[in-house]
């Protein structure tokens, strides 16, 4: 988890050395950033099934 944590900081920092305003922050831009991609992975998926994207 800490690993993921330290992924969406642009350098490692610990997490002790952080605020709990500022974990939770960063925690909720992880969150957000995770479902954005799965949710644009899950686009693609259906409009390459219903043919629908420039690729053919």
């Amino acid at each position: 988890m800490e690993t993921m944590f330290n992924a969406s900081w642009q350098t490692n920092v610990t997490v002790g050395s952080l605020s709990k305003n500022q974990v939770r922050r960063k925690f909720g831009k992880l969150i957000i950033g995770k479902t954005t991609g799965y949710a644009a992975r899950w686009l693609y998926r259906l409009l390459k099934k219903y043919n629908l994207t420039d690729e053919q």
